[in-house]
């Protein structure tokens, strides 16, 4: 499983590596500092995330059978409520004045999903049942459209955004991935390709001058990626059971250095000017998380050990809170934020995972659910159109991403050599 997505400029950055039992991934963004990372190591799923001024914070954790997801966003009145139990899973979700509504509902083998959003009318339906899914998406204006379908071993997408011109086609059959995308103006292509055991990706962008090669063949992984003038250099290679992450951008001095050997996981990232950091390390059963943010302060610790996760994180002035416990099969998050009104409560337990974070005005909207072999995550911003969709399926793995404007554009198909990683880390 290969992911790689960058954006120039700004320095939006997604790279995403999976070897043996080891899944990785890892997101940055300049100036306001929006930082993205998570792992996954033998039955260890980590994910952080971090954004700076207005506080939208992110952070899962799975261990065995437990899953964790906690989302936070400032400002305007965001509820949430979900509940879990047995094979039914149930999610409603409310944002006030521009009316933002979600509904869903999973029961044995169907998932259901339902999403409005007022104003400029965007609108998603998703159903899955059986080995069949099927998903809708439409948005106004610009006009972002797209459409999914999947039964038995072919997977099939097509996406399409109006004026600057973004295209995607993606098919999937068999052992065979293939995808095709193109983007105008400053001229952004990519071309993928999977067969057997053997994953080529070409990516090119103009200009500026943002160049992608990856090769993945047998138990080795290479991935070179370069990126002009500011200076984004990615290398990642693996081989056997050591897998090498080494990032670097300048100006700002973002640093992210990851190694995994045999069952020791290790990551360190450091941002300057505010201060970010984040140290994570994992062994045998034992995961440790610390993270330290400066001036507001925003402090986050996690450990893991055997069953039990217990996760501590406070940030300062306008009072968030946040508990969560796991122990056995069962695994409860609690946040609150005062003033605005911030509320997340999350349960998972057995086969069933859920996962919703809701952000206001503009209309950030994220909905996850995993339940037996269907895992289905959505993502949809407003304005100037930010999509994310993905589902894993039985020995398919499907990802979109799509951004309009400056254009940012991420597709990934994982082949069935490497369904059970994938699969966890986006549950």
């Amino acid at each position: 499983m290969f992911l790689f997505g960058l954006s120039h400029n700004n320095i939006v950055f997604l790279f995403g590596l999976s070897h043996n039992n080891v899944m990785f991934l890892f997101g940055l963004s300049h100036n306001n500092i929006v930082f993205l990372f998570g792992l996954s190591h033998n039955n260890v799923v980590f994910l952080f995330g971090l954004s700076h001024n207005n506080i939208v914070f992110l952070f899962g954790l799975s261990h065995n059978n437990v899953m964790f997801l906690f989302g936070l966003s400032h400002n305007n009145v965001v509820f949430l409520f979900g509940l879990s139990h047995n094979n039914v899973v149930f999610l409603f979700g409310l944002s006030h004045n521009n009316v933002v509504f979600l509904f869903g509902l999973s029961h044995n083998n169907v998932v259901f999903l339902f999403g409005l959003s007022h104003n400029n009318v965007v609108f998603l339906f998703g159903l899955s049942h059986n080995n069949v899914v099927f998903l809708f998406g439409l948005s106004h204006n610009n006009v972002v459209f797209l459409f999914g379908l999947s039964e038995n071993n072919v997977m099939f997408l097509f996406g399409l955004s109006h004026n600057n011109a973004v295209f995607l086609f993606g098919l999937s059959h068999n052992n065979v991935v293939f995808l095709f995308g193109l983007s105008h103006n400053n001229a952004v292509f990519l071309f993928g390709l999977s067969h057997n055991n053997v994953v080529f990706l070409f990516g090119l962008s103009h200009n500026n001058v943002v160049f992608l090669f990856g090769l993945s063949h047998n138990n080795v992984v290479f991935l070179f990626g370069l990126s002009h003038n500011n200076v984004v250099f990615l290398f990642g290679l693996s081989q056997n059971n050591v897998v090498f992450l080494f990032g670097l951008s300048h100006n700002n001095v973002v640093f992210l250095f990851g190694l995994s050997h045999n069952n020791v996981v290790f990551l360190f990232g450091l941002s300057h000017n505010n201060v970010v950091f984040l140290f994570g390390l994992s062994h045998n059963n034992v995961v440790f998380l610390f993270g330290l943010s400066h001036n507001n302060v925003v402090f986050l610790f996690g450990l893991s050990e055997n069953n039990v996760m217990f996760l501590f994180g406070l940030p300062h002035n306008n009072a968030v809170f946040l508990f969560g416990l796991s122990h056995n099969n069962v695994m409860f998050l609690f946040g609150l934020s005062h003033n605005n009104a911030v509320f997340l409560f999350g349960l998972s337990h057995n086969n069933v995972v859920f996962l919703f974070g809701l952000s206001h005005n503009n209309v950030v909207f994220l909905f996850g659910l995993s339940h037996n072999n269907v895992v289905f995550l959505f993502g949809l911003s407003h304005n100037n159109v930010v999509f994310l969709f993905g589902l894993s399926h039985n020995n398919v793995v499907f990802l979109f991403g799509l951004s309009h404007n400056n254009v940012v554009f991420l597709f990934d198909i994982g082949t069935p050599s490497v369904p059970d990683q994938i699969q966890g880390a986006q549950s």
